[in-house]
């Protein structure tokens, strides 16, 4: 547990948050700013996390897009709204969309690791958009209740990766691994003044509206095997059990 972000404050305040996490402080990413930290340690850290160490938010993304297509949410302290989940797990999955071994387009890597979740990419509802992208993601989004996007930003410098869950009349749920998940309410028949709120707050507080200027958003196809009486406890070991065998 850490301090809070400015962000997260404010969310907290406004009722917004689910959960906080902050990718910066996990064993990860930490290990190569430790004051003791030889180059034997860094590359020991590499071992177990591969490219990783420099950040791991499109495979965090991911991973939390098969949570809520199964009806769940990363465990968090009841009271701190600290997140304490599996990361290495995630860290298979952005060591392969880095990987230069590959000769697939990026897009089509995100669809071989989506299939270890046993999840594909929605083509109709890929779009790239160009900044201003605020609203545009948020009526994009909105269109397709019930379904998730991985949103990939671009700009001068290293990229990073939020998802989002379009959940109609149930709210409207972001995820990012530097600060955590957050939902709104979605007023139906309105102008969607939580979602705008919560977004542009989040976009504006972070800097990636100023950060970024080309946007992917990606639609996730909803799995067949979605249902009410689904044990999403017993999938999620077998998520994890399942992705342990992956090498990459």
């Amino acid at each position: 547990m850490c301090g809070l972000s400015e962000f997260q404050k404010w969310a907290k305040k406004k009722g917004y948050a689910v959960c906080f996490i902050n990718q910066a402080k996990t064993p990860i990413l930490m290990v190569k700013h430790l004051p003791f930290a030889s180059n034997q340690l860094v590359e020991l850290n590499k071992g177990l996390w591969g490219n990783s160490t420099n950040g791991f938010c499109t495979g965090a993304a991911i991973h939390w897009i098969c949570y809520r297509y199964h009806g769940a949410e990363f465990y968090h302290h009841p009271e701190t709204l600290w997140v304490d989940i599996p990361f290495h797990e995630m860290t298979k999955c952005q060591n392969y969309l880095e990987s230069n071994d590959s000769n697939m387009k990026y897009i089509d890597r995100v669809e071989h690791v989506l299939s270890w979740y046993g999840l594909k990419i929605n083509r109709g509802l890929y779009i790239i958009i160009e900044k201003p992208a605020v609203d545009k993601i948020i009526d994009h989004t909105l269109k397709y209740p019930g379904y998730c996007f991985l949103l990939v930003m671009h700009g001068d410098g290293p990229g990073h990766a939020l998802a989002i869950h379009s959940m109609g009349k149930a709210g409207w749920r972001l995820f990012d691994v530097n600060e955590g998940v957050f939902q709104c309410v979605v007023n139906v028949g309105s102008e969607h003044e939580n979602v705008h709120k919560l977004f542009k707050e989040h976009m504006t507080e972070c800097e990636y509206s100023i950060r970024y200027s080309q946007y992917y958003l990606i639609g996730i196809e909803k799995p067949p095997y979605v249902s009410g009486a689904f044990d999403s406890f017993k999938f999620i070991i077998q998520l994890e059990t399942n992705l342990a065998m992956h090498k990459k």
